[in-house]
């Protein structure tokens, strides 16, 4: 629930009144139950192994949850009150988010429109993530696509480098993802033009989302693109300079 002044740009408000609930439709993703574990030996793989290394990995100790679900109930804007049902998507993390430790990422959480057929059983929700974790891993994947029954963890996805790494993101980009067990599948993102940024740690990284339809399979979503940049990657933007 929440009560209170809606930002509409500049120093414009609305009344804003929401009163929604959150209902769960799919299997919940835990990253310490379901991240492959050969994903994660292969992004160690490709690093300099030292003591140094492995005391930096068990520093982060960090686990994420996510789940597929609906948002219903009612949102009122300056009085003008209307009934809303929306797919959406839940997360939550527990331990250490030092955001430094980062060079980019890209994450995309996405509804499907029509379930999406694998081994003959319906998904409809997914995350895919890949993550420049600077000394960590230089390219780590992780997410999963979830049904009422089953969530798979995403273990091969393509070179985030292929993607934003002049930090120009770009309104249409391909994503190419294999769950475990299945085929590759392939799928575009198209950003709205309205994203927006936000800077964290003392201005040394810089988080930008938008709202995106996806077709994947040939099947229609819908979601969030977030990626996010470190200052030290040597990546900056306009957007970036600008909220400085």
């Amino acid at each position: 629930r929440y009560a209170g002044p809606l930002s509409l740009g500049g120093d414009e408000t609305a009344a804003c009144e929401l009163d929604l609930e959150y209902r769960p439709t799919t299997a919940s993703y835990l990253s310490s139950e379901h991240m492959d574990p050969m994903a994660t030996g292969k992004a160690m793989a490709e690093m300099p192994w030292s003591r140094a290394y492995f005391r930096r990995l068990r520093s982060e100790r960090q686990v994420r949850m996510e789940q597929g679900g609906v948002l219903s109930g009612s949102i009122s804007i300056d009085g003008e009150a209307r009934a809303v049902t929306l797919s959406a998507i839940r997360d939550h993390s527990w331990g250490k988010r030092d955001w430094t430790f980062l060079n980019r990422y890209v994450w995309n959480i996405v509804s499907l429109e029509a379930p999406l057929a694998l081994g003959g059983e319906p998904f409809t929700h997914l995350c895919y993530t890949t993550v420049d974790y600077g000394d960590s891993f230089s390219h780590l994947v992780s997410g999963w696509i979830a049904g009422p029954r089953r969530v798979l963890p995403i273990v091969a996805a393509s070179d985030m480098s292929a993607l934003a790494a002049d930090g120009v993101i770009p309104r249409r980009y391909p994503i190419v993802f294999r769950p475990r067990g299945q085929r590759p599948l392939c799928g575009e993102v198209e950003r709205s033009s309205l994203d927006h940024s936000w800077i964290m740690q003392g201005g040394a990284f810089e988080v930008n989302e938008a709202y995106c339809r996806v077709r994947l399979e040939g099947v229609k979503g819908h979601g969030m693109s977030e990626l996010g940049f470190a200052r030290h990657s040597g990546i900056t933007r306009p957007a970036f300079e600008g909220a400085r």
